[in-house]
């Protein structure tokens, strides 16, 4: 019996608004097996200059796709959950032709007074923008590859959230710059004395006014990605000061950033890697564009794929990862 190895076989993780593909092979077929469990989306031609067809899938399971020498594919992901595909070709054979442009375009998202500022970074260029609407940032997330943004996503039902543990940990003596985040059942309150006694109930301590303050930032990006799931692989939630930690070779910053050296030295990080910045909109603070920077510079790691997170890797009761993102 005698065993050959080839080279051509190997396995790829598609993200949620990820594309592979947009190319043909000149003399070869290619097989695919795709693995999935949620909505995704399959682009082929026949040839140069013929009609793009498309085939959409859903719900779970796997799929066997061979393609013929000339027809070009792509591979669209629009859920949430990643897609594994197993591939059979010879890469040496492929040659180029774009049928779905993938997204490039990533974003970075902080809280204002007003609503939200987003820096958005689209190839080298970076601008700044203001939401306020559900319709803003449902735009805005189906605009982008991955968009950080500093909000809790992942909700405990009770008891502390582990990434929250972890990331005051992670900043030492800015520890305190980590608020506990909300209990998900706190998100139907609207008064802040019966959600404080709801918190006392659930956990033996009530949610301080700092706290119900982000509430209703926090209820809004959940009713987001409750309503739109294929979201959920490419919003994640970030911690400004994590970033900032992380990007200053894991060492925190001691200055605060309502003082002048803190903003001075978080301005220095962002303009050393990305160049001159945006200005600050209308209704946002220096500091409120800075986390938005930290934020972007974290978007940029986790399209890279160099991100890192912290937590225990559990999701909550409506399946959204309880993770702090840097």
């Amino acid at each position: 019996m005698s065993v050959r190895v080839t080279p051509e076989h190997h396995t790829e993780t598609l993200r949620s608004g990820g594309v592979r593909g947009n190319y043909f092979h000149r003399t070869a077929r290619e097989l695919l097996v795709v693995l999935y469990t949620d909505r995704w989306t399959l682009h082929f031609d026949s040839g140069a200059d013929t009609e793009i067809e498309t085939r959409s899938f859903s719900g779970s399971g796997a799929v066997r796709i061979e393609i013929d020498p000339l027809s070009a594919h792509a591979i669209q992901n629009d859920g949430g959950a990643d897609l594994h595909i197993f591939v059979s070709g010879d890469s040496d054979d492929r040659e180029q032709r774009v049928l779905v442009e993938p997204l490039a375009r990533i974003a970075g998202v902080d809280g204002t007074r007003r609503g939200w500022i987003a820096m958005v970074k689209d190839g080298n260029a970076i601008e700044a923008r203001t939401l306020i609407t559900d319709e803003d940032l449902l735009a805005l997330f189906n605009c982008c590859a991955v968009v950080g943004i500093d909000v809790p996503i992942g909700l405990a039902e009770s008891g502390p959230r582990s990434c929250d543990h972890h990331a005051r940990r992670f900043l030492g003596r800015r520890a305190s710059s980590v608020f506990p985040a909300p209990l998900r059942p706190l998100l139907a309150l609207r008064e802040y004395a019966e959600a404080n006694r709801v918190a006392r109930d659930l956990q033996k301590r009530g949610i301080s006014k700092q706290g119900w303050a982000i509430v209703p930032k926090v209820a809004q990006v959940d009713r987001l990605l409750q309503r739109h799931r294929h979201l959920r692989g490419r919003v994640y939630e970030v911690h400004p000061e994590v970033s900032f930690a992380a990007w200053n070779e894991h060492e925190p910053l001691a200055a605060s950033k309502h003082s002048k050296e803190g903003l001075a030295v978080r301005r220095t990080l962002a303009e050393a890697h990305f160049g001159t910045l945006p200005a600050t909109p209308k209704y946002a603070s220096e500091n409120d564009a800075l986390d938005a920077i930290a934020a972007l510079w974290t978007a940029e790691r986790i399209l890279a794929g160099r991100a890192r997170e912290l937590g225990d890797a559990r999701a909550d009761l409506t399946g959204l990862p309880m993770r702090i993102v840097y």
